[in-house]
């Protein structure tokens, strides 16, 4: 697996700001591959037998990461998530939860970098025992590297700066969605729009709606319906289904987590 040139930029960018002693952040678009520079990274510490932790908060993205990371090295990682009911406390290169991280920790050997993927949702340090705080202050002697599309907290603003109550202190690249849309790397966003009017008497519209989908979505594999309530994503579901004769399904947080992973396996299988 090769890297692309704004993947090697930003795995230079990394490798050049850790050397000079500093935690970076990493800000790459959605979409525009920070797996692979997560591998890249763990690699090359592996390579000199320095031991690596690649931390998120979803299984999904454990999975993820750990793939492509034994996809561009060779080398299969330790895994450290409940969920994949995988505990694994001896390799050098370690993907895991956060959440259960924190129970195994104590029995692993101390690692000398901390990845964090989606890192936006580590709270900036005031002293309180959030989960990544447990973690980082644990082991501050480890570099630190933030992978996020979107580098600042709703609550705090930017992840990273001069001053104690942040983990990051610079944003080292960035790779922004614009950029990756002129570069050829993202399609652009384009909007359609259906002739059919909004009918708020019964479910008229949605029926009307639904049948326009194959045309208007005719080059695309799969598509993604956003709703705003439970209510109104599974009667969605369920007109598409009638009116398309395509396979749907709900993701929704009242589901379980094998539910939701075995429905995005078959998302991305084309089930």
């Amino acid at each position: 697996m090769q890297l692309r040139f704004y993947q090697q930029e930003a795995y230079d960018a990394a490798i050049a700001s850790l050397e000079a002693e500093h935690h970076p952040v990493l800000q790459l678009a959605t979409g525009t591959g920070k797996s692979l520079i997560i591998a890249a990274l763990a690699e090359h510490y592996r390579q000199t037998d320095r031991r690596v932790w690649v931390l998120t908060h979803v299984q999904q993205l454990v999975e993820q990461n750990a793939a492509t990371y034994e996809r561009y090295s060779g080398v299969a990682p330790g895994i450290v998530c409940a969920g994949l009911k995988r505990k694994d406390r001896e390799e050098v290169v370690t993907f895991g939860t956060i959440q259960t991280m924190l129970n195994v920790q104590v029995e692993m050997k101390p690692p000398h970098l901390i990845i964090i993927d989606e890192a936006h949702r580590v709270p900036h340090n005031r002293g309180e025992r959030s989960l990544y705080e447990s973690v980082l202050s644990r082991y501050r002697s480890a570099g630190r590297v933030a992978m996020t599309a979107t580098p600042w907290r709703m609550d705090n603003g930017v992840i990273h700066g001069e001053g104690d109550q942040f983990w990051f202190d610079q944003l080292a690249y960035s790779y922004t969605v614009p950029r990756a849309v002129e570069d050829g790397y993202l399609c652009p966003l384009v909007g359609v729009e259906t002739t059919v009017q909004l009918d708020l008497e019964g479910v008229v519209w949605l029926r009307a709606v639904a049948r326009s989908l194959p045309e208007l979505t005719a080059a695309r594999k799969h598509i993604a319906v956003y709703c705003p309530t439970i209510d109104a994503a599974e009667r969605a579901a369920e007109v598409i289904a009638v009116e398309t004769g395509w396979v749907t399904d709900v993701m929704a947080g009242t589901i379980t987590r094998d539910e939701r992973s075995d429905s995005l396996r078959r998302f991305k299988s084309g089930e």
